[in-house]
């Protein structure tokens, strides 16, 4: 016979071990939401893969490189690419700054640091794009046209809105 004594001691481990069957469920859900949060370096905006080392950029190479990629996609024959940059690479050069303050006005001066016969650079700003657009031979369809910009926004960092892609002859 079962007494009163043994079902409370077996209703103890049965409470016991739900606790731990929850803390184990609890602990597995907290793994699956850690793996599902986007990881990244934490910076806004979209770096390119068409980006190259400071001193060589060239427009006209990453162009023709999209160009290759984009003539890979099933469907297209031939790409066309446009890429529009907002300005040029710009250098940042170290300055120093000397401030002279007198009872009517205050003196600012600025001078580039030298080092070896060249300004001190700090750093190099590439191009950035500002507008594509592209033109293919192949099949015209909406799910091909999709697949090309979302091909270029994913190379340059543009948005949707900043690519235009057309079907040509």
């Amino acid at each position: 016979m079962i007494c009163l004594r043994d079902l409370k001691t077996l209703w103890d481990r049965a409470a016991v071990f739900l606790k731990n069957k929850y803390v184990v469920i609890g602990i597995c859900g907290l793994a699956i939401l850690l793996l599902l949060l986007p990881w990244g370096s934490g910076k806004t905006e979209k770096e390119s893969v068409l980006t190259q080392t400071p001193d060589e950029f060239d427009l006209e190479a990453c162009e023709e490189r999209l160009e290759d990629i984009l003539s890979e996609i099933k469907g297209v024959r031939k790409a066309r690419v446009f890429l529009s940059v907002e300005s040029g690479k710009e250098t940042v050069y170290a300055v120093d700054v000397d401030e002279t303050v007198s009872e009517d006005r205050t003196v600012v001066k600025r001078e580039t640091v030298i080092s070896g016969g060249e300004g001190v650079r700090v750093k190099v700003l590439q191009p950035r794009f500002s507008g594509a657009v592209i033109v293919y031979s192949g099949a015209e369809s909406a799910s091909l046209r999709l697949n090309l910009t979302s091909a270029v926004s994913s190379a340059t960092g543009l948005s949707s809105d900043k690519i235009t892609v057309l079907c040509g002859g």
